[in-house]
């Protein structure tokens, strides 16, 4: 999977998960691609002059997740987080670390000593939504889900079709609905940009009609998305049990 960020200083920082190739951090700053490192993210999120990792980690328990913290030197931060598992998205709130652990069908709110301090679970067993990426908009934490499921993936299969939506955590209303595996909601000028991942599509939905105004057809999983200036910048994912070796990852500039 990869994941565009928000841009860091005067570069987009693109993340990937890899089972078998470790995944990693990249650098792109419109002409070069740099690989920084090959450890397996799954979320990425800038806030001011930091830079907030979530790395996917796999231990004999299953539920201890990394957390590295950047300035523009480098890792200024680093915490383990015990209890944290199947960590797919981060953000920050103005006081917490804000991360979704998906396998457990929750979010978790992390201090910035690396304790977590408030849990919020969906109803359900398991990874019942599959609960993945995160907005804050005014003041209110959005995330997108599947689907709202009660048992353990029960969205895998033809069932997530128009199932997906985005929920408001604060409010506990669902404020987007119709969507098929959606990832990486973001709003702009009255209307929701959306990843309608296993369509390869990236939707345009009028914010108070949710009538989709336009839908872009892509090449493969669409996850991870960046506003820059006039442009959009979309994650396309490699499929993860792609039979061809040769498939990679890549970036669509919109």
């Amino acid at each position: 999977m990869v994941l565009a960020n928000q841009s860091f200083g005067n570069s987009l920082a693109i993340s990937c998960l890899g089972d078998d190739t470790g995944g990693g951090l990249f650098s792109f700053d419109g002409n070069r691609l740099e690989c920084l490192d090959h450890l397996s993210t799954t979320g990425l999120y800038v806030v001011d002059d930091r830079l907030l990792r979530i790395l996917w980690c796999i231990s004999l328990e299953g539920d201890t997740t990394d957390l590295l913290i950047y300035d523009r030197h480098g890792v200024k931060n680093y915490h383990r987080i015990d209890g944290l598992a199947d960590a797919h998205d981060i953000a920050w709130d103005g006081e917490n670390y804000v991360i979704v652990s998906t396998i457990n069908n929750s979010i978790i709110w992390v201090s910035p000593a690396g304790e977590i301090v408030r849990r919020w679970q969906a109803p359900g067993v398991g990874d019942a939504w599959h609960l993945n990426c995160l907005l804050l908009k005014e003041d209110h934490l959005l995330v997108s889900a599947f689907g709202q499921f009660q048992e353990n993936r029960e969205w895998v299969g033809p069932k997530n079709e128009e199932a997906g939506i985005v929920y408001d955590v604060t409010t506990r209303l669902v404020v987007l609905q119709g969507l098929t595996t959606p990832h990486t909601p973001r709003f702009l000028e009255d209307s929701w940009i959306v990843c309608n991942s296993i369509h390869h599509e990236l939707l345009q939905i009028n914010a108070r009609t949710q009538v989709v105004q336009r839908r872009l057809k892509l090449n493969s999983w669409t996850r991870g998305l960046a506003i820059a200036d006039d442009v959009l910048i979309v994650g396309e994912s490699a499929g993860r049990h792609d039979p061809n070796p040769a498939a990679t990852a890549s970036i669509a500039i919109i």
